[in-house]
């Protein structure tokens, strides 16, 4: 450890020697020993002493005290003052310079070595704690200088909202002085209708959550709306009370507006996509991943909260039978980039089967590897819809009836039930030839079923045109468990029978009036009392109207006949539905008919 510097003033040579001495056997060094005041500037600055010991009387024009004042101020050494008087007025004089101690003469040496210590620490706490004190004014001015000087917007307010503190940006964004600004509340700058909740996102900060960020408008000088994103942190005392808010801010107005317009362009996108049913897709080639449009969540009935289906599960809401063309084309196009566009049936979540058309391309990268598939889907179900309609129209102007070609032809397993037939009124009187004419007149509209029943019940005529009522048909013959057709016709097995007789035909001869019912096969029946003058002789009827297209409907028949859903499925897509003006015409012809059987039963029996 070096030993302490000290210099010595003192104007009697003895007493100056005996402190040399004293000073030496307590292990300090002398750097002078000097008797006057100007002795003693030259040296301080020549020596650069840790202290000085000062007699307060000394040669020269300034005693000891004024020396040290000067020293002080010029040098900063600390100084010890040594005298025989200290009286009132020396006291007072000497607190002005702010000595580090006092040593009475005769000096001893214990004194002499406390007070010269004290003042050494004190001189080095107070060289430190200055120290500390100009790096701490230097980070300040460092500090304030980033403070003024950065483009973000700085703000303080107490607990209140009163603003105790603003740098110059949050001024010159304002265009007012911090004078304008401290002691006013910052929502003074907020909208009306945005004070309450900006107030209240502040007031939720708490020692717990002490710092969040939000967004929200404020007034510009010219009476214009600004947008602000704002993190506030609530600063706490040593008992976790908030006593005041800093605040850093900045502008993104342009944001704001960037991001409305991006949303008002997707809206409209969205818009776009919802009137002409298109949507879009992408797939991931590496992950195999899905994205969609909201667009195509709806073709398909689905809620845009979920994920879109991977395309493995892409086997459970398209068709079947276009599945494996769709997986092909996804195949092509993900090996070697070629485009496609197919046409595809899909399942919809509420049952319903519709129509898709989807075009896919592909992003590849330099080395010709497919890295992403996108591509749109278009709801066509409409389209098909109508091309049905098409379709069914250009039939009715084609004049060709299927059923006059192959009604008479298409003989069911379990042969030809007008063979039971015991009442014979309808098949003496009119005959199996005329009664399946006066049906094809109307049946050929329908291509579907039509039978003629007598006043009993009998069958005079029965026919099955389209491949669902065949089908089902069979299917519930086949339920009767028993080779002979009158104990199926009395087993109540027979669906299709109970429809069209039990439920229909039966019920039209009992009231006299048409009646419309929906059959166990999913389509309805029309069917309508035959009168022969005042007595009701029997009844006609057809079936109309397309088979269920919802695979849960499709399900049920499927389960209550015992068949397979995937034929059904087959037989209902390949059913050419009617409209409904051509339904209405046949429930005309079937009507006149009706009255045509009658009258032929009334000229028979005259």
């Amino acid at each position: 450890m070096s030993k302490a510097r000290i210099l010595v003033v003192e104007d009697e040579v003895i007493i100056a020697l005996q402190l040399e001495e004293k000073l030496k056997s307590l292990g300090y060094e002398i750097t002078s020993t000097v008797n006057n005041g100007d002795e003693t500037f030259k040296k301080a600055e020549e020596d650069n002493p840790d202290l000085i010991l000062m007699d307060i009387r000394i040669q020269g024009e300034k005693d000891g005290i004024e020396i040290a004042e000067i020293i002080r101020s010029k040098f900063g050494i600390p100084v010890v003052f040594s005298t025989a008087y200290l009286d009132e007025e020396r006291i007072e004089r000497a607190k002005i310079t702010m000595p580090f101690g006092y040593v009475l003469k005769p000096i001893q040496e214990r004194d002499l070595r406390v007070t010269i210590e004290m003042a050494l620490y004190v001189a080095k706490v107070d060289a430190e704690r200055s120290a500390v004190e100009e790096k701490l004014k230097e980070s300040e001015k460092l500090f304030r200088s980033i403070i003024e000087d950065t483009p973000v917007l700085i703000c303080q307010f107490l607990p209140g909202g009163e603003i105790k503190f603003v740098n110059q940006s949050y001024c010159d964004y304002f265009k007012k002085t911090s004078e304008e600004l401290i002691g006013k509340s910052f929502l003074t700058l907020i909208p009306k209708e945005d004070k309450e909740s900006v107030w209240e996102t502040i007031s939720a900060l708490n020692s717990e959550n002490s710092v969040m960020t939000h967004d929200h408008k404020v007034i510009l000088p010219n009476g214009s709306v600004a947008w602000q994103r704002w993190t506030n942190r609530a600063i706490l005392d040593s008992d976790n009370k908030i006593v005041s808010y800093q605040s850093i801010g900045e502008d993104i107005t342009k944001q704001k507006l960037t991001e409305e317009a991006l949303k008002k362009s997707e809206s409209r996108l969205k818009e776009a996509q919802a009137v002409a049913h298109i949507g879009y897709w992408e797939l991931d080639s590496p992950s195999g991943t899905p994205a969609w449009s909201d667009e195509i969540y709806r073709i398909f009935g689905l809620d845009t909260e979920t994920d879109a289906p991977s395309f493995s599960e892409h086997q459970n809401i398209v068709h079947h039978e276009d599945w494996p063309r769709l997986e092909k084309s996804i195949a092509i196009l993900n090996e070697d980039g070629t485009p496609f566009s197919i046409q595809f049936r899909i399942h919809r979540s509420n049952g319903e089967i519709g129509w898709m058309h989807s075009k896919g391309t592909a992003e590849i990268d330099g080395t010709g590897t497919v890295i992403r598939m996108f591509g749109t889907a278009q709801d066509i179900t409409e389209f098909k819809q109508a091309e049905k309609q098409l379709n069914q129209i250009e039939w009715l102007l084609s004049k060709q009836s299927k059923t006059k070609a192959g009604s008479l032809e298409y003989g069911p397993d379990y042969g030809d039930l007008a063979q039971l037939n015991t009442c014979r009124v309808l098949l003496d009187n009119i005959g199996e030839e005329l009664l399946s004419e006066i049906a094809n007149d109307y049946l050929e509209l329908l291509d579907s079923s039509a039978a003629i029943y007598e006043k009993n019940g009998d069958y005079a005529l029965g026919i099955f045109s389209s491949g669902w009522c065949r089908y089902l048909n069979q299917a519930s013959r086949n339920l009767c468990n028993t080779d002979y057709n009158l104990d199926a016709l009395n087993s109540g097995k027979w669906l299709c029978h109970e429809s069209c007789w039990s439920d229909a035909s039966k019920t039209a001869i009992e009231t006299g009036k048409p009646n419309n019912i929906e059959c166990n096969g999913g389509i309805r029946i029309f069917a309508v009392p035959v009168r022969a003058g005042d007595e009701i002789v029997g009844a006609v009827n057809f079936g109309y109207g397309n088979p269920p297209d919802k695979h849960d409907q499709l399900l049920e028949i499927a389960k209550k006949y015992q068949v397979d859903v995937d034929k059904l499925t087959e037989l209902a897509n390949a059913y050419d539905a009617r409209p409904n003006y051509i339904i209405e015409l046949a429930k005309k012809r079937l009507i006149t008919s009706a009255k045509l059987i009658g009258k032929l039963i009334e000229k028979s029996d005259n």
